[in-house]
Parts: structure tokens; sequence; C-alpha cells
């Protein structure tokens, strides 16, 4: 059964160190503590789909795609499938979606979709940072639980950093991912 992302507690960015980019955190999990809650109200109907279809995970041959990686395939909401491969597919290596190629994206996969369901890119958005700080927490709280010379602690640390650029940059650009005109 799909769920929604669980809030996230605010506490846990007590082992970032301060900056600014923990204070920029602790304004998304704000607001994505107020998104969230709410988005178990939503009707979104579910889709079978891949999960990880970002660029590593396609192969192509002679202009035709050849999908690999389907160990994480399974149930999925409809408009966060399409809008979370928009965004895998839209992120420059900077990790910041390039406007242009995400509204092109969604425009063309809307023109080509002739299929039941309504894209809902606000419930996409608020989905993906819910889980987005839900990994997170995971990998912080992995931090806390290690010593903090081990393998396993530098581990989760860059987990952390890199998931922490990634929700921080997602959260920037919220508007480009809700407000792509059909």
């Amino acid at each position: 059964e799909l769920q929604t992302p669980p809030t996230c507690d605010p506490k846990l960015l007590d082992a970032l160190p301060d900056s600014e980019k923990r204070k920029e955190l602790a304004e998304i999990v704000d607001a994505t503590n107020r998104h969230v809650p709410q988005l178990g109200s939503i009707s979104e109907p579910s889709v079978v789909s891949h999960t990880d279809l970002n660029t590593s995970n396609v192969l192509w041959s002679d202009n035709e795609p050849c999908l690999i990686d389907w160990d994480e395939a399974g149930p999925a909401y409809y408009s966060l499938d399409v809008v979370s491969t928009a965004m895998m597919w839209c992120r420059s290596a900077e990790r910041t979606l390039d406007a242009e190629a995400y509204g092109s994206f969604l425009s063309h996969y809307r023109k080509r979709y002739n299929g039941p369901y309504e894209l809902n890119t606000s419930f996409a958005l608020w989905h993906t940072l819910g889980w987005g700080l839900d990994w997170l927490a995971y990998n912080l709280g992995h931090i806390q639980s290690q010593p903090s010379a081990s393998n396993e602690a530098t581990k989760y640390h860059r987990a952390a950093a890199l998931q922490t650029d990634l929700v921080i940059s997602t959260h920037s650009q919220k508007d480009i991912i809700q407000n792509v005109a059909s």
C-alpha cells in the first residue's frame, strides 16, 4: 500500500553543524510538515512504475530505450512518478533543475498522454520533499549511532550532505516544479 511521507522531527537537524544550510533546512522542514498531513486526503491514482527512472537506468540502442534496474519497481502515485522522472531527467550536474527542460518534458508528456489521470505537481513536490527529508533523517540517525571516525559514519555523512543539497535545491525551485503550464 502506498503511503504518504511522515512528518520530520526538527530535532534531527541538531546533528548538522550550525550553518545557513541548517537554517534553510529548518524552514523546509516546517513548510513540509505543514503540507504532508494534507497529502493523505488527496485522491491520487496509483500506477505500476519503475520508480527509479533516472538517466543511468536507461540504455539506448538505435534510438530505442531499454530500461534496466527494475529492483525498485512497484506501485507509485501517478503524479509523483511523472514529476520525479521529469526532475531526474532535467537536473544539471550541479543538481539544479533546468526550468526550460522540465517545462518541455511535462509539456510533451501532457501532449502525448491521453489517459484518465490529472497531473498534480503540488502533490508530487510535497511528497518528494517529505520523502527527501525522511531519507535525510535516516542518514542523520545513523550518523549519531556510529563512532565518528568509522567508515559507516563517513558513508552516512556523505549521504546526508548530498541529501541536504538535494532537498534545498528542490525546495528552492518549488515554484518551477508546481507551476508548469498545462
